[in-house]
Parts: C-alpha cells; sequence; structure tokens
C-alpha cells in the first residue's frame, strides 16, 4: 500500500458519472478514456517527477487488471489499484490519502442521463458556466432541457438551441497543466483547465503535442486550423459564458429539432436525427450516423462516419472512412491525409485533398448499411 500519492486517477469506463467526491474540491473530467491515454497519462506524470499513483477502477476496468497492469510495468511508477465504489473502506483510504486540493482526475465515458447529467451541469453552474440546449437520449426516448441556470427540466425552456463554448478534454492539455508547475494541478482544476484550453474546440491532428515541442504551439496550430485554415471563425452569435462546458457522450440521439451553434463537440456513434442543423465549429465523433436533410457547416466529421441523402455539408473536414451517400450538397471540403472518402455523387467544388487521400467516386461502391 501506498502512503501518500502524487496524484489520483479514477477510471469510469461505464455509461454513468461516478459517485459525487464530496472531499475533492475540483475533479477533472475527461471525457474518454483508452489504454493509450492511461499510459500516457502516466508517463508524463513520471516525466513530472509524480512518481506514485492511486488509481481507482470501475468494475469493468477491474476485471481487466492483469492487463492493464503489464500495460504499463515499464514505467518505474509506484501504483496503487483499487477498486472505486461506495464502500466505506474506499472513501476511508481515499480520506486518508487525499486532501481537498489534492490533484484529482476523474476519467470516464458518459452518457446523458437526466440525473447524474444535472449533478455535472450543477458542478457548472458553481463556475458561472451558462448554457441552453435540448437532447433526447437514446436509451429512454426522454427529452432532457436544461435552462440558463443548468438545471434539468422536463418541461421546454425557449427554443432548443446550444450556443455555447464546449471542450474536448484531452490528454495534451493535461501535459499543459503539467508542463507549467505540478503546484497549478492543486488550484482550482477546471478553471485552470478552461484557461489553459480557451480556444480548443476539438483535436485536428490525432498527434501529441509533443511534435509541435511546446503546448503553446500545439494549441496554437489547433485553434489556427479551427479559426483559419478551414474557414472555422467563432460564431458570431456566441452570447454564452466562454467557459461553459457542455459534452455529448457516446451512444446519444440528438432529436431532430435541435440547432447547435458551435463550438460544440459531438461525442462517438452519435444519431444525428433527419433534420438537425448544426453552425460550427464542431466535432462530430467517429462512427457518428447523420441522416437524411440534415445541414452541417465548419465541421470536423471523425472517420467512419455515415452521411445520408440529401444532407447539405459546407466547409467542413471529412476523416478517413466516411461515407457519403448521393444526392447530398457538398461544397468546401478538406479531405484528410490518408483518407479514403466514398463520395458517389462526384467531387464536390472548392474541395481541398489531403496528402495520399484515395476517393472512391463509383456509385456502385456505397452501400447505405455500411457504417
Amino acid at each position: 500500500m501506498l502512503g501518500k500519492p502524487n496524484v489520483c486517477l479514477i477510471l469510469n469506463s461505464q455509461h454513468r458519472l461516478l459517485a459525487p467526491l464530496d472531499h475533492v474540491r475540483h475533479p477533472l473530467l475527461m471525457p474518454f478514456l483508452s489504454r493509450c491515454v492511461l499510459y500516457y497519462l502516466l508517463r508524463r506524470c513520471r516525466e513530472a517527477g509524480l512518481d506514485s499513483v492511486l488509481i481507482l477502477l470501475d468494475d469493468a476496468l477491474y476485471r481487466q487488471l492483469d492487463s492493464l497492469r503489464q500495460q504499463v510495468a515499464g514505467l518505474a511508477l509506484n501504483i496503487e489499484w483499487m477498486l472505486y465504489g461506495d464502500q466505506p473502506h474506499v472513501r476511508t483510504r481515499l480520506m486518508e490519502l487525499l486532501q481537498e486540493d489534492d490533484p484529482v482526475l476523474v476519467c470516464q465515458n458518459p452518457a446523458l442521463d437526466v440525473m447524474p447529467l444535472a449533478d455535472l451541469l450543477r458542478f457548472h453552474a458553481s463556475q458561472q458556466s451558462d448554457c441552453s440546449l435540448r437532447l433526447a437520449e437514446s436509451k429512454n426516448g426522454q427529452s432532457v432541457w436544461l435552462d440558463v441556470e443548468n438545471l434539468v427540466t422536463t418541461q421546454p425552456q425557449g427554443q432548443a438551441y446550444c450556443d455555447t463554448r464546449c471542450y474536448l478534454m484531452e490528454a495534451d492539455i493535461f501535459e499543459a497543466l503539467l508542463s507549467n508547475s505540478v503546484n497549478l494541478m492543486r488550484q482550482a482544476l477546471l478553471p485552470c483547465l478552461l484557461e489553459v484550453a480557451q480556444y480548443i474546440t476539438g483535436l485536428p491532428s490525432p498527434a501529441y503535442w509533443s511534435e509541435w515541442h511546446q503546448p503553446q504551439d500545439y494549441f496554437k496550430s489547433q485553434h489556427q486550423v479551427l479559426a483559419e485554415g478551414l474557414m472555422l471563425p467563432a460564431h458570431h452569435g456566441q452570447r454564452r459564458n466562454p467557459k461553459a462546458t457542455v459534452w455529448l457522450g457516446e451512444d446519444v440521439l440528438i432529436d431532430a429539432s435541435v440547432r447547435f451553434a458551435g463550438p460544440v463537440v459531438i461525442g462517438d456513434q452519435v444519431l444525428i436525427a433527419e433534420g438537425v442543423k448544426i453552425q460550427g465549429p464542431a466535432v462530430i465523433g467517429s462512427a457518428c450516423r447523420i441522416q437524411s436533410q440534415s445541414e452541417i457547416r465548419q465541421s470536423w466529421i471523425w472517420p467512419g462516419s455515415q452521411i445520408e441523402r440529401d444532407c447539405q455539408i459546407y466547409q467542413s473536414w471529412l476523416g478517413e472512412q466516411v461515407l457519403v451517400q448521393a444526392n447530398s450538397r457538398l461544397e468546401g471540403l478538406w479531405i484528410a491525409d490518408h483518407a479514403r472518402v466514398r463520395l458517389p455523387q462526384g467531387l464536390p467544388p472548392e474541395t481541398i485533398l489531403g496528402p495520399w487521400s484515395v476517393l472512391d467516386l463509383s456509385p456502385s461502391a456505397f452501400r447505405s448499411h455500411e457504417i
């Protein structure tokens, strides 16, 4: 058993928020966790001199404990692994190890349930964030409305609009916090994160920031691509608090009446219903399905997504294996490097092709059931 750790990672693979950590003042919520990200986080901890780590796992990840241990065995870290839950001994151990201002990272992959979302938004409200949007969740089909005070209600409050800044909290941003000073981690983590990542609305490159040598260069390059390189300026209608934070997680159904005004980040495997309009900047996750008659502007559409018939896609970036069905109106696309994109209707005007990209322009090559 460790003494007092330098940092605590709480890893959650389930589609729910973790139980509240009442004794931790500002947990850092990360919207996803992969093994690659776990290794990256721990490696950066080690390089920053944080050699003692407490990792709490949910049930699903704890069953993979042997595999996780093998993956990080070469990092020369003192790691204590525990099963996270509401058990008294777990909370007792946390109270022994952690003070209110200690750094705690909560890595999770949330879906948007009514009560957990309310808990999360109450936390956002405490940070003076402000948003208004409507969601329809795929699990139970119920609509979820958020009022201007970030409180969940079942009654509509105004139009179904989202006009807020959104942030993709990535390992790279964690690295930027570490690169400033370890003491920065002991302050209010969420405000610090938003201050560092204030212009980051997505991840336009899968490479790590280290290829830009400095975190500042990495952030600058993202902002330049989003704001200038692809004509993705901040939305002129931005009126909300710039430190509001909204993440649409995996397997969410976006109702047909929703209108988004970016920046916004949409997770993987999201079903975007017929007729949805997204005015970017926006990041649409992998393997999403955009149903017919939807309109997407100034967006990153990540690999494996499917765009159905009669959609309108303008000034957007298409990742690998994106399928675009016939009769869609396309204009000003950026095809990713090494991407294989199916465009049965032909090459749209003002298209920018990345190096080594491959286009399949054969109508017979598209099958509507593929995604």
